[in-house]
């Protein structure tokens, strides 16, 4: 995942290729990106961050697994990812 520069807001993208073409269950797929998608976006309203923000999140590859992934772990992991990249950018700053 990138996180880019972008207009106001918070934008999330999948690119082209990202998802894995063999998988099984296409809705599955979909639902795993919003779930994602979600988590980001809670991340950033319990931080209250989406003020100012101008941020586009960019899936580049997206893993799967038949019996650990689920709607819960993606939410899970787009919270993380944002915690990770806020803190990250904080760290920048100093």
């Amino acid at each position: 995942m990138d996180f880019e520069p972008g207009e106001a807001g918070f934008v999330f993208e999948v690119a082209a290729g990202a998802l894995p073409e063999d998988y099984y269950d296409p809705e599955a797929l979909a639902g795993f990106c919003a779930a994602l998608a979600a988590g980001m976006r809670e991340e950033l309203a319990d931080r209250e961050a989406e003020a100012g923000l101008a941020m586009t999140a960019v899936v580049r590859s997206l893993r799967v697994h038949e019996v650990d992934s689920s709607d819960r772990s993606f939410r899970t992991a787009g919270r993380l990812a944002i915690r990770q990249a806020l803190d990250e950018a904080v760290d920048k700053e100093r």
